[in-house]
Parts: C-alpha cells; structure tokens; sequence
C-alpha cells in the first residue's frame, strides 16, 4: 500500500522562492510558503489515482480541511483511501509562528505545518466519523541545542530541520484532548492508535486483546492530572512542543508480549527484551 506526503511541490518551491528572494527568511515563513491548498492539490491528485486503479493509498500527517474533504469523498466512492493525521495537528495551531520566542517558533517548523484552528476541529470531527482512519507521530527527535538552534543563528527557513518529537506523547495527546474532552470515546481512541494501524500495515499479533495475539497492555489512570514537560521525557531530543501542557491521564503500566516493562511509573523491563515484527501483506 502506497504511503503518500501530499503536498504539490510546484506550488510550495514557487512559494519558496518568492518568500527567500524577498528576503522573508525566518523560521514562519516555512508555514506561509506550504499552503493548505498545496495539500489539498497534492491529495486531490493521489485520490484520483487511488479511484482510477483500484489501489490501496494512505494519506500520511493529513492536516488541513481542504485536504480531508478529498479524502472524504473518494471513501464515499468506494476508493480504497485511507488517511491519518498527527497529535501536533491536533493540539497546536499556526498561531505558533506568531510566537516572540524564535525558539518556539523552530520547534514548531513541521512539514505539513500547522494549520488554523477551524482545521484542528475538522481533523477532530474526522477522527470521530471515521474519515481520518488513525493518529500517528511522524516522530523527529530533532534537538532544539543541535537541529533546530540553525534557526536561531539565522539559517534560512528552508534549510532548517522539519519535524518535532511526538512518540512517547501520543496516548497523552489523544487521551487528555480527546477523550477526556469529549471528542472521542475511549474505544475509538484505541481504534486510532492501536487496532486500525495493525489491521492496515500487517501486524497479525498486535492491536487487540486477543487468544492468540501479543499481550501488550498499557494501563491508564484516567482521572489523573499530568503536565507535560521535557524533562520527564525518555526521548533523545531535549524540548517537546508540548511543553507546560495540562491535561488528564497518566500511564501508570506497560506490558509488552505480557511481561512488565513499566510499573507504577519505573521502568522494570530488561534492554534486548523488543523483537523484531515482521509485516504480513497489508490489510488495505
């Protein structure tokens, strides 16, 4: 199955290189210059394709609107499309380029960047009604001392790292802005994160409490409260564009193939204990 970054280059390096030669080179004009009509183009485009040969097509980091609304509609007539979207595009907004810390505004350059917030409530309500099929990370550990301090000694935007990291966030995200929210229930949740990227990528023994299937557990205390912060992170980048983030629910335990990796907060596990999985055909 076809995993696709939709984005129309021909309309972003016009956009480029309109922004450099005029000498708008700071880290917000990354956003400016990738238009949600660059990616609404771009997965316009993918859905026809998808429509015209029968084929199975994934529409990766999927964040604006415009972009879901073609993804909409090619489900509606019978394409085998699928899409997802990730947790920065669904708790941050473009106001992040506004921001007086040059810092905050590099940590934020992501490819698609972030949208508006009338996309973040889109993207939400498609993860409800089932347009948006799963959540993942597009994790980049960049390091805002190293990748990203580019940006802060004034190297152009279009040369600056894209991403920002987002595993270890991912269930506080979608738990504390979604589910505790109302947004989603605790099921679909699951569905998004675990059941539906197993079933798609050909993970026969993961994504579901099953005889026969890997007992790979989290336990959540879901009245919790929890602020996120970089310092209690285990990834190897040093910020996290969550930082200060007040939400509800904390992991309390992991268990992975039924044996304890995390309890009550400590790591219990042994290094050498994860396996390699391999992938059987995809399910698309």
């Amino acid at each position: 199955m076809l995993q696709v970054h939709c984005e129309d280059p021909v309309m972003i390096d016009t956009a480029v290189a309109e922004a450099l030669a005029s000498g708008d080179t700071g880290s917000a004009a990354h956003a400016r210059t990738r238009s949600p009509e660059a990616e609404a183009v771009a997965t316009h485009r993918v859905m026809a394709f998808a429509r015209a040969t029968g084929s199975p097509v994934h529409v990766v980091h999927l964040s604006a609107a415009a972009a879901l609304r073609h993804v909409r509609e090619a489900k509606a007539a019978g394409a085998r499309a699928y899409a997802e979207t990730c947790p920065h595009y669904l708790a941050l907004t473009e106001a992040r380029y506004a921001a007086p810390d040059p810092a905050t505004v590099a940590g934020a350059v992501i490819s698609p960047p972030l949208r508006s917030a009338a996309d973040q409530d889109a993207l939400w309500a498609g993860l409800a009604d089932g347009s948006l099929d799963l959540v993942a990370t597009d994790h980049v550990p960049d390091r805002m001392s190293v990748e990203k301090a580019e940006a802060l000694r004034g190297v152009p935007f279009d040369r600056i790292s894209n991403g920002a990291p987002g595993i270890e966030t991912l269930l506080s995200i979608l738990f504390g802005l979604g589910v505790a929210r109302g947004r989603l229930s605790v099921e679909r949740m699951v569905d998004l994160i675990a059941t539906t990227p197993a079933r798609l990528f050909g993970l026969e023994r993961k994504g579901a409490i099953e005889v026969g299937r890997d007992a790979d557990l989290v336990l959540c205390d879901p009245s919790a409260p929890r602020v996120l912060r970089a310092a209690d992170l285990h990834h190897s980048s040093d910020y996290t564009p969550y930082e200060g983030f007040e939400i509800t629910g904390a992991v309390r335990s992991v268990f992975v193939r039924g044996q304890a990796v995390i309890r009550d907060g400590a790591f219990v596990g042994q290094r050498g204990f994860g396996r390699f999985v391999e992938r059987t055909g995809a399910g698309g």
